[in-house]
């Protein structure tokens, strides 16, 4: 009888010597590896990473870009020559295109108006400041159906920390009646600005009466052609007599020449 205990005993000591150090090596894997993100913070170490020249990759699926510029802003120096912001097109855009070796390109994959102002915020509050800013957009800035900061909610905050100072603020806004134009006009409405929105086409102010409509927005509109110098004075002077004021000038409108980035002035 005793036999057969010590038997029984040695067997469960001889299993506990195989799958206990089994355990501890699989428990150290996923520490190390960290599939779930849990230990570690690889949005952190891989804006590090970066910020200090080396090449870096996600070693899990749980890998956030925008995190990753949030790192990186908070790590940057506190002045550099030029930043880049926009979308996946933007994110070719070097330091040889930008011509200083103080250059940080911050874009991200559908980049929309949201990730665009709660970086910018971000930069102010950090006290990052910086020379040049080369930013770009695309047709999907302001669609907030597709909503691509919602990936990462914590970049919204800033973003409404900085559209929050647009309260109270007069806007004037070229190219108003259509595509960017009445996309920037109605953030602004949107945050309590108020408004005079320009444009050549007289279709402006039924742009305007949309966002009046929805926001309770206080919009004026004036049919210009920004090309007329004293058409824009003229557009300007009636702001300020409408609204007392004229903080913002948003000269949206103009002619797109195409050439290669590094051609343009």
């Amino acid at each position: 009888m005793a036999h057969g205990v010590i038997s029984e005993k040695v067997k469960w000591i001889r299993l506990a010597v195989i799958i206990i150090p089994l355990l501890v090596l699989l428990c150290g894997i996923n520490y190390y590896e960290d599939p779930a993100n849990l230990f570690h913070d690889y949005n952190e170490n891989v804006a590090k990473a970066l910020l200090d020249g080396h090449e870096a990759y996600f070693g899990s699926g749980n890998g956030d870009e925008r995190s990753v510029k949030m790192h990186t802003i908070r790590n940057m120096p506190q002045h550099v020559d030029c930043i880049t912001l926009g979308p996946s097109l933007a994110m070719g855009i070097s330091k040889e295109h930008a011509g200083t070796e103080s250059y940080y390109n911050l874009s991200a994959s559908g980049l929309n108006f949201n990730d665009f102002m709660g970086e910018i915020a971000l930069l102010e509050i950090s006290g990052v400041t910086y020379d040049r800013l080369i930013y770009c957009v695309d047709s999907y800035f302001f669609d907030e159906t597709f909503a691509a900061a919602v990936r990462n909610p914590d970049i919204m905050k800033y973003a409404e920390y900085m559209m929050a100072k647009l309260d109270g603020k007069t806007a004037l806004i070229t190219g108003a009646a259509a595509g960017l134009g009445e996309g920037i006009a109605e953030a602004y409405a949107k945050y309590g600005a108020k408004l005079c929105m320009v444009d050549i086409s007289e279709e402006v102010e039924a742009a305007a009466e949309r966002l009046r409509s929805k926001y309770s927005a206080q919009i004026m509109t004036v049919v210009a052609n920004v090309a007329d110098k004293e058409q824009m004075k003229a557009a300007a002077a009636e702001t300020v007599k409408r609204f007392g004021r004229l903080d913002i000038a948003c000269c949206n409108a103009g002619v797109c020449r195409l050439a290669p980035i590094e051609e343009m002035s």
